[in-house]
This record gives C-alpha cells, structure tokens and sequence, in this order.
C-alpha cells in the first residue's frame, strides 16, 4: 500500500519570521567580526606605541649612542611619513604632448606609451581644455590624414580654426 504524502502548508508570517532571525544571526556575526577587528588593531597601534616608548627611552638613557639623534628623528617622523605622490597619466600625456611640439605624437606611440585610444584621448583632449585655470589649458587637435595629436595652443585663448570642446566660460550665448 502507498503512503499519502501530507502536504505541508508554510505560512508567509512563518517565513518572515525565519527571515528576521537569520538576518539579525548574520548581523550579529557581522559586529563580532568588526569588534574583533577594531580590538586588534587597537592592540596593535598600542604595542607600536610602547615599543616607541622603549626605544625612545633607550636613546635618552644612551645619548653617546652611535646614531641616536638620527634614530629620534626617523621615529619622531615615522607615523607622519606618506607615500610620494605618482605622477598621473594625464600629467605624463600631457607633458609628452608638450615636448612633442609640432611633431606632435601618432596614435600608435600613444597607445603604446599609455594603452589609450581614440576614445579615450578625445576624453583626454576635453579634460586638458576644462581645467580649472584658463592658463593651463592645453588646445589638442586630431590631425586623422596624418594620424598625430598635436598641440595646436596653450593658455586662456582658443585658437581660432577650433572646432573641438569650447569651455563653458568662452560659450557666447
């Protein structure tokens, strides 16, 4: 004889219900991670400190040390130190654009040098004439027979055949 299999009815406030406690379960776990986190860091950033502490007292008590006055200035200046700053590829492009001059530079170079295409440099192109200073403006033209980016003027002034982006500031409506 078969068995009847009994249906089993789940009610929507069954499934709510579930749902919230899995979700604060997993929001519980969450802060724990994060709690446990922040105390080791703490413990750590504190034991950096003591061993400061020590190394600085250390130095103090051996002053004829052979190079304790250059060990206090590498640890005094050691937390306030940061990374030198890289140059970016729009400073690069555009400062190789600029020593290009009337030769200016192929397409091909520029992928090459920096893997941008045309799409990208006429993002570029727009980008070296939006700057915040007028000065700084750097006026690029496509020349597609010959297949160059050259520099066509610097500064404030558009030249005058321009036909690419004109900045809001020299729109005459």
């Amino acid at each position: 004889m078969a068995k009847k299999s009994k249906r089993v009815v789940i009610e929507e406030s069954d499934v709510q219900e579930v749902s919230a406690k899995l979700e604060s379960d997993l929001a519980t776990e969450v802060d724990a991670v994060k709690a446990a986190a922040i105390a080791k860091r703490a413990a750590t950033n504190a034991a950096k400190k003591e061993a400061k502490t020590k190394l600085l007292g250390f130095l103090k008590e051996n002053e004829d040390f052979e190079f304790a006055a250059e060990l206090k200035l590498l640890i005094a200046t050691a937390a306030r130190e940061s990374k030198p700053r890289s140059e970016s590829i729009n400073e690069t492009l555009k400062q190789a654009l600029i020593e290009a001059g009337d030769e200016g530079l192929s397409e091909m170079d520029i992928f090459k040098k920096f893997k941008i295409g045309q799409p990208e440099m006429s993002i570029k192109t727009r980008l070296f004439v939006k700057v915040k200073d007028p000065k700084d403006r750097i006026w690029i033209e496509f020349f597609e027979d010959e297949g160059l980016y050259k520099v066509v003027a610097t500064g404030a002034d558009m030249p005058e055949d321009w036909d690419g982006y004109i900045p809001a500031d020299q729109v005459a409506l």
